[in-house]
C-alpha cells in the first residue's frame, strides 16, 4: 500500500490527537478524595532570631485514579507569618488551582525567619499550610523555635588578608574594658570576635557561644580570656546550625585563637565541638620568627574536643597545663606542638578514629622546629610531662605518636601511659604501654568513656592522677588512664 504526504500528516495528526485525549486527566470533585501528606508536621530545630532556617520540604499526593484540583494552597497567617513557602518551583505564600494528577504529587519547600523576640528562652513559632480541594481543609503544622541571642557582627574589614572582626567591650573610640559573657542569652559570632589587648573576657558557667562560618574568638596580645565552665554547667562552643545534620559535622567555624600575654588564661569545663582547630596557642604570630615562648601559661582543665576538621589543639612557644582533655576526631592531629615551650599532660585522652578522609598524621605530634617563609626555626620543648594519658587512633602506619626534639636542652618525659605507635619509645618514657586496645566504648563516635573491661582501668598513677574526671567523678584509689573513669550505666 502506498501513502501520500497528506495521508500521513492525517495519521499522524489522528496519532496525536488520541495519546492527547488518552493523557488527559479526569478530574474528580468527589469529597471522599483527601490528599495524603509524607508527614503532619514540618519541625524545625532552634534557630536564631533574625537568622535563616535550613530549606526544608515535604510531598503532597494524590493517593487516587483521579485527578484532584487544590483549589487553594496557603499559609494560614497569611503574610504576617514567619515562614515562607515554594509550592512545586512558584515561591509565594498562596497558590490556587494546582491539579495533582492521579497517583502523583508535587514538593512543598519551607523556610523560616523569626524575628528577635527579646526572650531568654527559646519561642515556639507556628503556622499551618492550609490545603482546600473538593470542600475539604487539610493543613500541615509548621512549627520552629527561636532563641534570641547576643549578637557580634563584624565592624572592621582588613585588606590585609585578616577576616572582618569586632573587639568584644569596645565602646567606640578604642577603647575596651572587661567584659563578661553570661547564660542568660546565648552568644553569636559572625567574623571574628576579638579581646583586644589591655582587655578581659570572662566567660561564666552555662554559657553557650556559637559561631556562624568562618567566624571565631581572638584572644589578642595582651588580653586575657578566663572561661568558667563548673562540671554541671558547661561552657559550649560550636557552630550555629541546630539541624540535626550539623551536629557532627566538621569544619563549621575557625577556631579560637590565644596570643601570649601578660597575664595568665584559664579555661575549664568546656566543650568544643566542629572548628576547623578548637584551640590554636601560640605566642605572637606577626613576629618574623614566630615568637620567643610566652611568658604567662594556659591552664586546660575537664575539656572536651571533638570533630575539628584540621586539629583539636595546636600549640606553639607556649606554657600550658593540660588535665583531664579529652580530644576525639580530628582531622589531622588530636595535639600538635610545632616550637618550644612547656606542656604538661595529665590524665588526658587523645583518640583519633578520623573517618572522612585519610589522615595520615599522628594524633599527638610533637615537633620544636618549625617553618616560616622557607627559614627553619627551633625553639626548645623544656620541663615538659605526659602522665597517666592515652593516645589512640586508626592511622594506617599503627603509629599516633611523634616526638621529634632537635637540639639541646630539650626534655619530654612520659610515666604512665598507654600510647599507640609502632616505634621505640624514649628512654625516659617509664611504665607505659606501648599498645593495648584501651577499651573505649565507642572512639568512632567520639565517645572515649572507658567500658566496663577496658584496659586502662585502674593503671593510672594515683600519685600523681587528678582527684576527679573530666566529669567531675571522683577517682577511685586505683583510677584509669586518661580523663574518664567508668560509669555503671
Amino acid at each position: 500500500m502506498k501513502y501520500t504526504l497528506a495521508s500521513l500528516f492525517l495519521l499522524a495528526l489522528i496519532s496525536f490527537n488520541f495519546l492527547a485525549c488518552k493523557n488527559e486527566e479526569t478530574i474528580s470533585s468527589d469529597p471522599n478524595l483527601r490528599l495524603s501528606f509524607s508527614t503532619d508536621t514540618v519541625h524545625f530545630d532552634t534557630i536564631f532570631t533574625t537568622l535563616s532556617s535550613l530549606t526544608l520540604n515535604f510531598k503532597v499526593y494524590n493517593r487516587n485514579d483521579k485527578a484532584i484540583n487544590i483549589s487553594n494552597i496557603r499559609l494560614e497567617s497569611g503574610d504576617s507569618s514567619f515562614y515562607r513557602i515554594n509550592i512545586n518551583g512558584f515561591a509565594q505564600n498562596s497558590l490556587d488551582n494546582e491539579v495533582i494528577n492521579a497517583n502523583d504529587s508535587i514538593y512543598i519547600f519551607v523556610e523560616v525567619t523569626i524575628d528577635p523576640n527579646n526572650q531568654d528562652s527559646p519561642l515556639a513559632v507556628e503556622d499551618n499550610i492550609v490545603f482546600s480541594s473538593n470542600g475539604n481543609e487539610q493543613k500541615v503544622l509548621l512549627l520552629a523555635y527561636g532563641q534570641d541571642a547576643v549578637i557580634y557582627y563584624p565592624q572592621y574589614f582588613p585588606t590585609n588578608g585578616l577576616p572582618p572582626y569586632s573587639i568584644i567591650g569596645d565602646d567606640g573610640n578604642g577603647n575596651c574594658s572587661g567584659v563578661t559573657w553570661t547564660n542568660e542569652k546565648p552568644i553569636l559570632i559572625f567574623g571574628y570576635a576579638v579581646v583586644d589587648e589591655g582587655c578581659s573576657l570572662t566567660i561564666e558557667a552555662g554559657t553557650e557561644v556559637y559561631f556562624h562560618a568562618f567566624a571565631g574568638l581572638w584572644v589578642y596580645e595582651d588580653a586575657k580570656l578566663s572561661v568558667l565552665g563548673t562540671p554541671d554547667a558547661v561552657v559550649t562552643f560550636q557552630g550555629d546550625r541546630f539541624e540535626e545534620i550539623y551536629q557532627n559535622e566538621p569544619g563549621q567555624w575557625d577556631r579560637i585563637w590565644i596570643n601570649k600575654s601578660d597575664q595568665d588564661h584559664i579555661i575549664q569545663n568546656v566543650v568544643i565541638k566542629n572548628a576547623l582547630i578548637g584551640l590554636q596557642i601560640e605566642a605572637f604570630p606577626f613576629e618574623l620568627d614566630g615568637g620567643q615562648i610566652s611568658p604567662n601559661k594556659i591552664t586546660i582543665e575537664n575539656t572536651f574536643i571533638s570533630y575539628s576538621s584540621a586539629r583539636g589543639i595546636y600549640m606553639r612557644n607556649y606554657k600550658a597545663d593540660l588535665s583531664n582533655v579529652a580530644i576525639a576526631n580530628s582531622g589531622q592531629y588530636s595535639v600538635a606542638i610545632s616550637g618550644g615551650g612547656e606542656y604538661t599532660f595529665n590524665n588526658c585522652t587523645f583518640s583519633d578514629y578520623w573517618t572522612l578522609t585519610t589522615r595520615e598524621t599522628a594524633s599527638f605530634t610533637v615537633v620544636n622546629e618549625y617553618v616560616i617563609d622557607n627559614v627553619i626555626y627551633q625553639r626548645p620543648i623544656t620541663n615538659s610531662h605526659i602522665y597517666n594519658s592515652i593516645i589512640d587512633g586508626n592511622i594506617s602506619d599503627g603509629n599516633e605518636f611523634v616526638l621529634e626534639l632537635s637540639g639541646s636542652g630539650n626534655d619530654f618525659s612520659g610515666d604512665y601511659n598507654l600510647i599507640k605507635t609502632t616505634n621505640a619509645l624514649p628512654a625516659d618514657f617509664s611504665n607505659t604501654v606501648p599498645y593495648e586496645l584501651p577499651g573505649l566504648i565507642d572512639p568512632w563516635n567520639s565517645n572515649l568513656k572507658p567500658s566496663i573491661n577496658a584496659y586502662v582501668l585502674g593503671l593510672a598513677n594515683p600519685l600523681s592522677a587528678t582527684l576527679s574526671d573530666l566529669e567531675g567523678n571522683p577517682r577511685p584509689a586505683a583510677p584509669a588512664l586518661g580523663a574518664y573513669e567508668y560509669e555503671p550505666e
